[in-house]
């Protein structure tokens, strides 16, 4: 079972503090000094447990979830094709079947993804299921922009997904330096109906993902979506509220999932 980074912190803590109390108690030679020290251990093992059993309901239900959520998205498969199942990092599964059913059901012409993968043939297939649509992926990594194009050509998806290689590149973004895809090789793209940001990698710049609406704004469809990935972080929390600041007719919400999905809906006067 995986464990948080949270969840292994409040462990350690948990076991290191009842290690030095243990061995406070054992030291402490009046009546007193024992009974704290007792009742301090105690209050250590039932915070523990009760840490312990959060982290179990909260796997359980993250568990349960995406299994239904799997079983929604592979029931709406058409049939005789065969996907991957989405494991680690590859892709949210929330966030999966939150795009599967908004393709379904909306039927979106353009999807634009920031970040490209395992996602990437899954909103193939649908697109291709639907009989409508295209979907563009910006891949800042020209050995994973070559993987996952052949990926694409090997589910038959090449004419519904087009992976742009768009390194990484320092330039100025509505008026601030950031390192984000070369705007230079982004082709020119009008009524966006979903926007994936996926991408760029956290650890490539400070809010990475910030610029993404700057970038696309004026692209938008009227009813568009823009999808966060990992808004649980603490970068990606900036950003959702730096967005909500300067678009006010976004509205906000939250998918349930481990690392945390914000789902924003574009009002009309958005690309006013």
């Amino acid at each position: 079972m995986h464990i948080r980074r949270s969840d292994s912190k409040a462990i350690i803590y948990t076991v290191v503090g009842f290690a030095l109390l243990s061995a406070g108690a054992f030291f402490v030679s009046d009546t007193v000094g024992i009974l704290v020290s007792l009742a301090l251990l105690l209050a250590i093992i039932l915070t523990a447990g009760f840490n312990f059993y959060r982290m179990l309901v909260f796997r359980l239900r993250l568990q349960t979830t995406e299994t239904h959520a799997l079983f929604n998205i592979y029931s709406l498969l058409p049939e005789g094709v065969s996907l991957p199942a989405p494991y680690g990092w590859s892709a949210n599964i929330h966030m999966l079947e939150y795009i599967v059913k908004k393709i379904v059901h909306s039927k979106p012409k353009l999807i634009v993804e920031l970040g490209s993968g395992l996602s990437s043939i899954y909103i193939g297939h649908f697109l291709k299921r639907q009989g409508a649509g295209a979907l563009i992926c910006l891949e800042h990594d020209a050995e994973y922009a070559m993987a996952t194009q052949n990926s694409i050509d090997e589910h038959g998806l090449g004419d519904i997904v087009t992976i742009v290689h768009a390194p990484l590149v320092m330039q100025v973004i509505k008026g601030e330096t950031r390192q984000w895809y070369d705007t230079n090789l982004i082709p020119e793209l009008t009524h966006i109906d979903l926007l994936i940001v996926d991408g760029p990698p956290w650890q490539t710049d400070s809010l990475a993902r910030y610029p993404a609406l700057s970038v696309f704004a004026d692209a938008l469809s009227e009813d568009a979506v823009v999808i966060l990935d990992d808004s649980n972080r603490a970068d990606e929390s900036i950003i959702v509220d730096k967005w909500l600041k300067e678009y006010t007719s976004l509205s906000h919400r939250t998918l349930f999932s481990e690392k945390g999905v914000s789902v924003f809906e574009v009002g009309p006067s958005e690309n006013s």
